[in-house]
């Protein structure tokens, strides 16, 4: 009879099989008309209230003007224009500053099309080490303080090896395509640094349920506020509306707490529904032990 840790973990193995063969079957496509004119960032922003935006800009606005190296990502990034419109102009705003975009997506060669690339003579070693290390490739820049990398990987799997922590992270019309959303969005809310902002449209697509029978899934604003119960090291901000489309940032205040979300995927179908459960049963799988 196997143990409960032995159960686990081939119920793990079984579900990074699942995403692995996911993603493959989208590996090569990609949909960029949203990013086309380098604008996701923009229309992210938009979707908030004055008063949000106020509070997003400012934070967002601090802490790339604090000394160092930012690192930005964007989650779904199409030809690559917005990763490199903001993180070129973040660099411009703070020229003392390093800035290091990240572009995730199924389909480098779509960002290849949107960017110049670099010759691999040209790599400096972090570079080289990077894109053997972790499969990010870097795209050359006309900006001397900012870089850039394309990472075609699940992004699942990628948030979970990411070895940088963030300032930034965006993502628009990407989580619905998941095969496990709330999944990534733990693991990107992990990867934030202390003051990092995590800015995400169309999360709620997948529906979270109080318990297994609940016919109904829970509202945007009552999985907000759950999520806020259980995670004092954040704050949240989300978008003045109830529908599944609404858009979510997240700003992190702690380092030291990880993020929690007390919701566990069913083992019988992963991408079948979501649950928000204290204690799952032997039938599901909680994302904040993965």
């Amino acid at each position: 009879m196997q143990t409960n840790e032995a159960k686990k973990q081939e119920q793990i193995s079984r579900l990074e099989r699942y995403l692995a063969t996911a993603f493959e079957q989208v590996r090569g496509a990609s949909y960029s008309f949203l990013d086309e004119e380098g604008n996701v960032y923009d229309e992210l922003l938009r979707n908030f209230s004055a008063e949000q935006q106020e509070r997003l800009l400012q934070q967002i606005s601090r802490t790339m003007a604090k000394p160092g190296v930012h690192r930005i990502m964007d989650q779904g990034c199409g030809e690559g224009n917005t990763i490199w419109k903001i993180t070129s102009n973040f660099a411009q705003a703070h020229p003392d500053n390093q800035f290091e975009g990240y572009g995730v997506t199924a389909a480098l060669e779509y960002m290849k099309s949107g960017n110049s690339t670099k010759d691999p003579a040209e790599w400096s070693q972090e570079e080289d080490e990077f894109a053997h290390q972790y499969d990010m490739y870097p795209f050359a820049s006309t900006v001397k303080n900012a870089s850039l990398y394309g990472l075609e990987q699940d992004l699942h799997t990628a948030m979970r090896d990411f070895p940088r922590q963030l300032d930034l992270a965006i993502s628009d019309h990407t989580y619905f395509h998941l095969a496990a959303p709330w999944l990534v969005f733990k693991r990107t809310a992990d990867r934030l640094r202390t003051g990092g902002t995590a800015i995400i449209r169309n999360l709620f697509y997948e529906p979270v349920y109080i318990r297994p029978e609940e016919v109904l899934g829970l509202r945007p604003t009552e999985i907000v506020r759950r999520l806020e119960e259980i995670n004092q090291g954040y704050e949240f901000l989300l978008e003045e509306t109830d529908r599944i489309s609404a858009t979510l940032a997240i700003i992190r205040k702690r380092q030291d707490v990880p993020f929690r979300t007390n919701i566990s995927l069913r083992s019988v179908r992963w991408d079948l529904s979501h649950y928000f459960r204290e204690t799952p049963n032997d039938n599901f799988l909680s994302i904040d032990e993965l």
